[in-house]
């Protein structure tokens, strides 16, 4: 089964938009630093951290060496908090991939050959093995077009709608 090292970014907004449950049906294992998953995951809605590993949320410890790369990463790329660049340096170091929602890591991490997926992957994951019908994931991306907090890009989105309302 592939693992990915999830931010908090997109785990929020799984869980603003319902869709944690589903997500974690995925045939994939999802991962976050220990660092992460104690400072960061504070506003998951109705969803507690106990919520999250109930779910297959796995959390890993980074080894002293991705330790060091992860502090190499900060001093190099200023604009990623420690938070981004432990979830970088866990998925380098143990060859997962990385979802993630954040520009930023995006770049650094294709960067060094990392496999990197975000929200739409995740929608388009959720589709694809019918675990949430298209109807709900269209509703969903319509709810997205007019979120201000929104960040996906809306040509993608709105392909999307089109194609899925299709269907």
């Amino acid at each position: 089964m592939k693992v990915l090292v999830s931010d908090a970014s997109v785990l929020i907004d799984l869980a603003r938009w319902s869709l944690l449950p589903g997500a974690f049906r995925l045939p994939y294992r999802f991962v976050v630093p220990d660092l992460l998953f104690e400072d960061k995951l504070i506003d998951l809605g109705d969803i507690s951290r106990a919520d999250l590993l109930r779910f297959g949320l796995k959390v890993e410890s980074l080894d002293p060496a991705e330790i060091r790369r992860a502090e190499t990463y900060l001093a190099h790329y200023p604009k990623l908090s420690s938070n981004d660049t432990f979830a970088i340096a866990l998925a380098v170091g143990k060859g997962y991939g990385l979802l993630t929602g954040d520009s930023e890591m995006r770049k650094l991490a294709e960067g060094i050959g990392v496999e990197v997926h975000g929200m739409l992957w995740v929608f388009d994951r959720l589709k694809e093995t019918r675990l949430e019908n298209s109807s709900h994931l269209v509703r969903i991306l319509e709810g997205m077009l007019s979120d201000r907090r929104t960040r996906l890009p809306a040509t993608e989105i709105r392909k999307r709608i089109e194609s899925w309302k299709k269907k």
